[in-house]
């Protein structure tokens, strides 16, 4: 992503509980504007980028939130719009969307 302009800040990042130190989730990629959360199957992700949005510790400045799932059928992909959340199918469409952010 850095030869299209756009800085990687994470990629793949194990995040764990404060105090408890279990791990809470992972971070996919973390970029300056955005974090996204890539899936190559068919299932709902819905529950993990209602963590990556909600919770201050994985995301503490409150970034966008985009899934990334190339392999989405029109059903799921509503339901994830229906949600609130973008996604993009493709790496051009990733690439607009992260654009578009200020």
């Amino acid at each position: 992503m850095l030869d299209n302009g756009i800085a990687v800040v994470s990629f793949q990042r194990l995040e764990y509980e404060p105090v408890s130190g279990d791990p809470i989730s992972d971070v996919d990629v973390e970029t300056d504007r955005a974090i996204i959360e890539v899936t190559t199957g068919k299932k709902r992700k819905i529950e993990q980028i209602d963590i990556l949005r909600s919770d201050t510790h994985l995301n503490p400045s409150g970034k966008l939130v985009i899934l990334f799932a190339p392999s989405y059928k029109k059903f799921v992909l509503a339901n994830v719009l229906a949600a609130g959340y973008r996604v993009a199918r493709s790496d051009q469409e990733l690439l607009n969307i992260i654009r578009s952010l200020p």
